[in-house]
């Protein structure tokens, strides 16, 4: 092999050496692709809670009212009690805002790979069902809490 072309192949091979060193530049995408089920659950329960992130709209609030009882979330669930399953008052202390709208939104997927969802399960011995909402609900079904929690948190003082 002549020198010009040991050249030429050495700068080939530093491209693309180069190349293969960089990211992906698709922002943690692939990450995300490579992630399990579970990993991905976990996930949506790290960072700030709900009630930190939530900025109060009252107009949603009283939607979410609505919803929460057109969807039927109030025949399983209430705000202070724990009969048949979790009790929502405070929720928004606990959770993140995204956990919350998955859990909502696809409680199916939730049941199958969130471990909390599953000791949920286990506790209340009662999966939450499917109820065809929209991600535009769901928050107006956060805010209807974030409401309820404020006004409980105000009248005990």
């Amino acid at each position: 092999m002549s020198m010009q072309s040991w050249t030429r192949f050495l700068a080939v091979l530093a491209l693309l050496m180069l190349l293969a060193s960089c990211g992906s530049g698709d922002g943690g995408e692939a990450e995300k692709k490579t992630q399990t089920p579970a990993e991905r659950a976990v996930a949506l329960d790290d960072g700030p809670r709900a009630v930190e992130t939530l900025k109060f709209d009252g107009t949603l609030a009283d939607q979410g009212e609505i919803l929460f009882e057109d969807k039927s979330c109030s025949d399983c669930h209430t705000l202070g009690e724990a009969d048949i399953a979790p009790d929502l008052a405070g929720v928004l202390d606990r959770r993140t805002q995204q956990w919350l709208k998955m859990q909502i939104t696809n409680p199916e997927w939730m049941n199958q790979n969130d471990t909390i969802t599953m000791g949920l399960i286990e506790e209340f011995d009662l999966e939450m069902v499917t109820v065809e909402v929209s991600d535009a609900e769901a928050e107006a079904i956060l805010q209807y809490l974030l409401r309820e929690d404020r006004d409980t948190k105000e009248n005990s003082k």
